[in-house]
């Protein structure tokens, strides 16, 4: 199984090439949008190999578009989740789906829909959910 910090950071690599994105590779616990983030792991399935050389994971990637008052970050988490385009999160990380050779795959596989979360501060931030199926 390929090592977590280095998906983690390959995943972030991914996402920064969205121009104007923060993009980071750990939770941040206040993030300043426009930020793309590695939530962590999702769910793992060990031994998937015959002989149990391989594992598919799910990652979760998190997108703060901006305040949910913001007509402006409504079509930012819409550009994010389209699928294909320069602020396309499924075409950013698919673009090479090795992670640059990190992982044997990595895709896309969901969007769970437009959240509204509130910060510490109490800031209400638009957000979005993509998993990202890797198989290592």
């Amino acid at each position: 199984m390929a090592d977590p910090t280095d998906i983690r950071e390959a995943l972030a690599a991914s996402l920064a090439a969205i121009d104007g994105v923060q993009a980071s590779a750990w939770s941040l616990d206040n993030p300043t949008p426009p930020t793309l983030q590695v939530l962590g792991v999702d769910n793992i399935d060990y031994d998937t190999a015959f002989g149990g050389s391989s594992s598919e994971q799910t990652w979760i990637v998190q997108g703060f578009a901006g305040e949910v008052s913001q007509r402006g970050a409504q079509a930012r988490l819409a550009r994010w989740y389209a699928t294909t385009g320069d602020e396309s999160v499924k075409a950013a990380i698919e673009l090479d789906n090795t992670l640059g050779g990190t992982v044997d795959q990595a895709r896309v596989t969901s969007y769970t829909g437009d959240k509204v979360v509130s910060l510490p501060n109490q800031t209400r931030l638009l957000m979005g959910e993509w998993h990202v199926e890797v198989i290592t």
